[in-house]
């Protein structure tokens, strides 16, 4: 964006200032805006020295981001509001221009030429207008970032609980295997009481209905992974019915 702006504009320079997040401030606003782009030799000599400025303070900058109205120096050598910078020799003019969205000021944007009185009225409002443009796209650009994160959060842990639900479905089928064999052998025996081979019945079809559930809970975790598979099979209408009756 300041390579185009510089560009098109024919300007000196163009920096790009965003408040700075990365701090933290127990729920206090960020004292300072720091550059995060910048044109030229010198846009690159200042992001490496991790050039910052006061927001409020006495730079053009940090007064706009403050105060949210644009700010300019038309004649830098005779105006004390701008003060010069050695890495950019050639100023004659400035714009500061603060990056609102949705009434929050997240930065702003300095102009520079090596003209004196190089921006008018009309020329302050295309810029302050692009400046707004930019803060909208900024914004939506760090709403989608966090919406992408919060979907991989939750992707992950949908993973995670597929994972659990997986193993833990395995840790039950092996007691209940042993349960329901036993259960089977006990209905093997010739001389148990017509009681005893009734309850175990009830063992018998719980333990299967149970490790249907289980079986279920399965499938459920091949259908978010993407997994599933057609299985089918048949089934006793009439053992069903007898299963919910009981």
């Amino acid at each position: 964006v300041v390579d185009l702006v510089r560009e098109r504009f024919d300007l000196y320079y163009v920096g790009l200032f965003l408040v700075d997040q990365s701090g933290d401030w127990a729920g206090k606003p960020s004292r300072w805006v720091v550059l995060r782009a910048g044109t030229g030799d010198a846009g690159r000599a200042l992001l490496r020295s991790g050039h910052k400025l006061e927001i409020g303070g006495s730079s053009m900058i940090g007064w706009c981001v403050a105060h949210k109205p644009p700010r300019g120096a038309l004649d830098v050598g005779t105006e004390a509001v701008r003060f010069g910078n050695p890495l950019l020799p050639e100023t004659r003019s400035e714009l500061a221009l603060p990056l609102v969205s949705r009434g929050e000021a997240i930065g702003a944007l300095s102009i520079q030429s090596s003209h004196a009185a190089a921006f008018g009225e009309q020329d302050i409002a295309v810029f302050q207008t692009m400046a707004d443009q930019l803060a909208n796209a900024i914004c939506n650009a760090d709403l989608y970032e966090q919406a992408q994160e919060t979907q991989e959060r939750a992707e992950a842990a949908s993973r995670a609980k597929s994972t659990f639900l997986a193993n833990m479905s395995h840790e039950l089928r092996t007691p209940l295997n042993a349960i329901l064999g036993f259960a089977r052998l006990i209905a093997r025996e010739p001389a148990l009481p017509a009681s005893v081979q009734e309850n175990v019945g009830i063992i018998t079809r719980s333990g299967e209905h149970l490790y249907a559930l289980i079986n279920q809970v399965l499938d459920l975790s091949k259908i978010e992974a993407g997994q599933a598979t057609l299985d089918p099979t048949d089934m006793d209408l009439h053992r069903l019915l007898d299963d919910v009756e009981e």
